[in-house]
């Protein structure tokens, strides 16, 4: 994949992510539920960005050196 079409990838992710949160942020009622249901929301995102711009990392330790 080219620069383009990954950043592409990453944008529709995390538009999706960004949809569901809006979503579900105005039932919330709880700060701490607030608060750990963004903080999930910012993981996903971050996690998305990564595999979306390296791929799956390999299960192998040694081809993750290699990276």
């Amino acid at each position: 994949m080219d620069k383009q079409e990954i950043r592409a990838s990453i944008l529709r992710s995390v538009e999706q992510e960004i949809d569901a949160w809006l979503d579900v942020e105005p039932k919330i009622t709880d700060a701490f539920d607030y608060e750990k249901t963004l903080f999930d929301r910012t993981v996903i995102i971050g996690r998305l960005m990564l595999e979306n711009s390296r791929g799956e990392p390999p299960k192998d330790r040694n081809k993750k050196k290699r990276c």
